[in-house]
């Protein structure tokens, strides 16, 4: 194993046109002291510091870090770029299975269960979209308008969002940029099309495109996954959990990372699985590798678990797949410099959200100390992965057509117990044939883990949705139980396996069929009607939304006005009454705003001052809106 002057040479070439790069970015960006001095004078006048000076000291550290780490590889490319002159060795091992020939029918099956979970996601991702998701639409993807509440839309200002919040706007974690930035894309290709008359107008779809393509993504990848396996019926099987999970239906179009923590989470298994497969040396599944931890990292920072797990993977396959000490630590090398430039590359994306993220971290998790995990939530977790439902809900809820899973009875454990077993024959199986396979599936698991102690020990703030790649691995198990054995032509075997098809359907059906049939939350519906009544009405009209989502209710309907407290609500009824205009307020979150604002309800709920005019329901129990109108003068004084 040698290396040879013209075997470094590209790389001095490149990293030094990086360094160079990064160099002159240096010398001609905005600095940090710029930024400095720039957010003094705001706020000596009074004014709010911008967040895109965090912009700035962030890339322009990023930038001065990343330098150093270039020099560093190009003073050591001796090192750490001696020449892997042979692939790993593993095959001969029996650790992996030989290149698997795809047939027609693996190809068309793939295809139907994309078009199986692009009609189940579809409904989903074409209704409203939810606060949190509304959040990233207002400062990062489409922008907002500027003045006061009571100006007519038109004399306002609209602060259209640009690309630079759409990728570092983090002044709260709800901008997922990995999100928002493709999001950002598909809105202004369909406002190019569609031409709108309004400036703040958009489609709920379109900004979910790109995550509704990572979802169906997701399921193709899962699907090549148990084909890079050699086990082809195995991955279709994975895919088919994969498209039809509740859990991965509702993330995987929800406007944020975790769709693509999904994807990403499947594509480091189909890098691992290309690196440990090959005879020769290529360095391109090593490059895939670490931009695939970058990307996974940056898509919520969380999943850095998952990224440090896929390493560990790595690192323990090097020494099962190469003999040779000179050749593991060529290879070894090789997993360091793609997970340094993984490092680099995160940084350079995330830096600025970073900054941003230590002036609300401490005061975000102190709002959430209701969410440190525990016991509730753990089983939350795995019933999340198991249905992706609530484990439990109040007799009224499932009476509204919601699901959770305690619902079923006596075949909960049944159901639970067949799964279960499922999954662990399908782990068996891969110990017996592809040792890839399982330590990779292990690392990952391992990772779910680990994430789950530090979130214990810390206190930190804690949702279900945070461990979302635990599904993955779950699905893949399941999956691998279905590969049928060499030979194998009994029919004992093969009816058994109806057995976690049935569990599996019983435990998700009713919460897939309330996916498809309300959305998120239902403010674009609200906003919908409140047009109509415009349009039709002969007297002036008010609109107003009381509680949480007054915040993001003007995105789709900037006539709206906001309400907190019965006071406001007064002010409101006043003000129509003496212009002669009718009043409509909507609140939604109701067990949720009546807790947190209680007294505008002593009028909401009073039915001589209020009329209902229509509800919605949403995903969830307490995602529902009302919309009512104030009875003018026949409301009691």
């Amino acid at each position: 194993m040698t290396t040879t002057r013209n075997s470094f040479r590209p790389w001095v070439i490149g990293l030094g046109l990086i360094a160079f790069g990064l160099a002159t970015y240096l010398l001609i960006a905005d600095t940090p002291w710029d930024a400095a001095r720039e957010t003094a004078e705001r706020i000596e006048a009074g004014k709010r510091a911008r967040p895109e000076a965090d912009f700035v000291t962030g890339l322009w550290v990023a930038a001065a870090a990343n330098l150093v780490v270039v020099l560093a590889l190009l003073a050591t490319v001796k090192v750490w770029l001696p020449r892997l002159a042979l692939g790993p060795i593993a095959a001969e091992k029996g650790c992996l299975s030989p290149k698997t020939r795809l047939s027609s029918g693996f190809w068309f099956g793939l295809v139907a269960l994309l078009l199986v979970g692009g009609f189940f996601r579809y409904p989903l991702a074409s209704r409203s979209l939810w606060w949190d998701e509304l959040w990233g639409i207002k400062f990062g993807i489409v922008g907002y308008y500027i003045g006061e509440e009571d100006q007519p839309v038109e004399d306002r200002y609209f602060a259209e969002a640009n690309w630079r919040r759409a990728l570092w706007y983090y002044t709260r974690p709800t901008n997922h940029p990995a999100a928002s930035f493709p999001a950002r894309i598909s809105h202004v290709i369909w406002k190019s099309i569609a031409d709108p008359e309004k400036p703040h107008a958009f489609s709920d779809f379109a900004v979910r495109f790109f995550n509704f393509l990572s979802s169906l993504g997701a399921v193709a990848g899962l699907a090549l996954v148990g084909a890079a396996w050699g086990r082809p019926a195995g991955g279709l099987m994975a895919a088919f959990f994969l498209a039809l999970h509740p859990w991965a239906i509702r993330y995987g179009v929800d406007l944020r990372g975790y769709s693509w923590v999904m994807l990403w989470t499947v594509a480091g298994f189909l890098w691992l699985a290309a690196l440990f497969r090959s005879g020769k040396s290529r360095w391109w599944p090593w490059w895939g590798f670490g931009i695939n931890q970058a990307l996974l990292v940056w898509s919520f920072p969380h999943a850095a678990f998952v990224a440090l797990g896929f390493f560990v993977a790595a690192f323990f396959l090097v020494f099962s797949g190469w003999k040779e000490k000179p050749e593991r630590w060529a290879a070894l090398g090789r997993l360091l410099l793609v997970n340094v430039a993984a490092g680099m590359l995160f940084l350079q994306l995330f830096a600025p959200n970073v900054l941003q993220m230590t002036r609300w971290y401490e005061s975000v998790n102190a709002n959430h100390t209701h969410h440190a995990l525990g016991t509730e939530l753990l089983r939350e977790l795995a019933v999340d992965v198991v249905s992706g439902q609530p484990w439990r809900i109040s007799p009224d809820e499932r009476a509204q057509g919601y699901a959770d899973l305690a619902s079923l009875g006596p075949w909960l454990w049944p159901v639970l117990v067949v799964l279960g077993l499922t999954a662990l024959w399908g782990a068996i199986s891969l110990c017996r044939k592809n040792r890839v396979a399982l330590v990779s599936v292990a690392c990952v698991v391992g990772a779910g883990a680990l994430l789950l102690v530090v979130f214990r020990l810390t206190g930190t703030f804690f949702y279900t949705r945070f461990a979302i790649f635990l599904l993955i691995p779950f699905v893949l198990l399941l999956g691998m139980a279905f590969e049928p054995a060499k030979g194998n032509k009994k029919w004992l075997p093969a009816l058994l396996m109806i057995l976690p098809l049935v569990a599996f359907f019983d435990a998700t059906w009713k919460e897939r069929s309330n996916l498809r049939s309300r959305p998120f939350c239902p403010m674009h519906e609200v906003a919908d009607r409140m047009a109509a009544i415009e349009s039709e009405s002969q007297t002036p009209v008010i609109f107003a939304c009381y509680g949480h989502s007054r915040e993001m209710m003007p995105l789709y309907a900037p006539e709206v006005r906001g309400a907190v407290s019965l006071g406001q609500l007064e002010a409101l009824a006043s003000e129509a009454k003496t212009n002669g205009a009718r009043l409509f307020v909507a609140y939604g979150y109701p067990a949720f705003n009546r807790a947190e604002v209680p007294d505008g309800f002593t009028w909401l709920d009073d039915a001589s001052r209020f009329a209902e005019v229509a509800s919605w329901q949403g995903i969830d129990p307490d995602s529902g809106f009302t919309l009512l109108e104030w009875r003018g003068e026949k409301a009691r004084e």
